[in-house]
């Protein structure tokens, strides 16, 4: 199902004629019953409900498949019912929010393995020799773990904590920093 075709609300059916609603304005009868066509998580869904102020509008939600029902004691205001469709709409599902997680993790894991490429590179351009290099793993392996895993906010707090020394001087430090300050859309050092 598209993303608009998750957001639309059902329109009214042939036994709910009255007054022409806005397109994609839940369905309403005298009881103050709202049908969505939506994927959601019920969980979820009551809390946008409660953080947008409106739970108290609401007796019953249920959610079966890809549809909500949402009923209230009484048929609500024109601005309450389009507070409702507002949030039923703008709610993401679990499976969509862990589906958005995991691709922003996967983007953080490609940038890391970039990154660590990049690092390698210059480690071979500036000319270190095979025990340097097992130095280098031993003492930056838990920064190397975390871009390959893509915690890349953690990896740079722990790049900018290194104290400068031997293998790695101030200025590559605040570079590597910079490159992941970039990426994250952060101010540079």
């Amino acid at each position: 199902m598209s993303e608009d075709e998750n957001n639309q609300a059902e329109g009214p059916g042939p036994e709910q004629q009255g007054p022409p609603r806005p397109p994609g304005f839940p369905p309403v009868n005298e009881s103050g019953e709202y049908t969505f066509i939506k994927q959601a998580h019920l969980e979820t869904l009551k809390f946008d409900l409660d953080a947008a102020g409106i739970s108290h509008l609401v007796d019953t939600v249920e959610v079966s498949g890809n549809l909500v029902r949402i009923v209230s004691a009484r048929i609500l205001m024109p601005a309450e019912e389009l507070r409702l469709r507002d949030v039923v709409v703008q709610h993401r599902s679990q499976s969509v929010v862990d589906s958005q997680a995991k691709e922003v993790m996967i983007q953080n894991m490609q940038f890391g393995n970039n990154l660590i490429a990049e690092i390698a590179a210059e480690n071979v351009t500036s000319g270190i020799n095979s025990s340097q290099v097992l130095m280098f793993v031993k003492m930056y392996g838990p920064i190397i773990a975390l871009l390959q895993t893509g915690s890349i906010k953690t990896a740079l707090q722990q790049i900018e904590a290194l104290v400068p020394n031997g293998l790695v001087t101030k200025e590559r430090i605040h570079r590597t920093a910079n490159r992941i300050r970039d990426y994250l859309g952060m101010p540079l050092l």
